[in-house]
C-alpha cells in the first residue's frame, strides 16, 4: 500500500489533446473528454477551494470526485500547487485539469481554442 501511495504522490500528471479529445494522465487514462461534448472550457490561475468526495487528495494530487466551491460537485486531476487550470464543462459534468506544467495545461487550451469549437 505504501508503494501505491508513493507513485500516487510522485507520479507527474499529464494533459494532451489527442484524436478529438483533452487526456487527462495519471498511472493511466483518467479522463478523455470529446471536444464535440465541450460547452464551455476556461483557464483559470487560482484553484477554488475544494473538498474531496471520493478519489485521493494529497499535497501534490487531487483525483477524484471532489466538491469545488462555485462549480457543485466536479471531477478533477490536477496538482493543487500548480497555478494554471483548465475547468470544462459538458452537459453532464464538470472537470478541472492540469499538467505538472503549467505551460502545458496552457498549451492544451490554446489548441482547443484555436480548433474554433462552436460550444454546444
Amino acid at each position: 500500500m505504501c508503494i501505491w501511495l508513493m507513485f500516487e504522490e510522485f507520479t507527474p500528471i499529464s494533459l494532451k489533446l489527442s484524436n478529438n479529445q483533452i487526456v487527462a494522465e495519471h498511472l493511466k487514462v483518467e479522463y478523455a473528454i470529446n471536444i464535440d461534448d465541450i460547452k464551455e472550457i476556461k483557464i483559470i490561475t487560482q484553484l477554488p477551494r475544494t473538498q474531496k468526495r471520493m478519489g485521493t487528495g494529497m499535497d501534490k494530487l487531487e483525483k477524484g470526485s471532489f466538491s469545488v466551491d462555485g462549480y457543485g460537485d466536479c471531477d478533477l486531476c490536477l496538482n493543487p500547487q500548480n497555478k494554471t487550470f483548465i475547468v470544462v464543462t459538458t452537459a453532464s459534468n464538470t472537470y478541472f485539469l492540469s499538467d505538472e506544467d503549467n505551460a502545458v495545461t496552457q498549451k492544451v487550451y490554446e489548441e482547443v481554442e484555436k480548433s474554433n469549437i462552436i460550444y454546444h
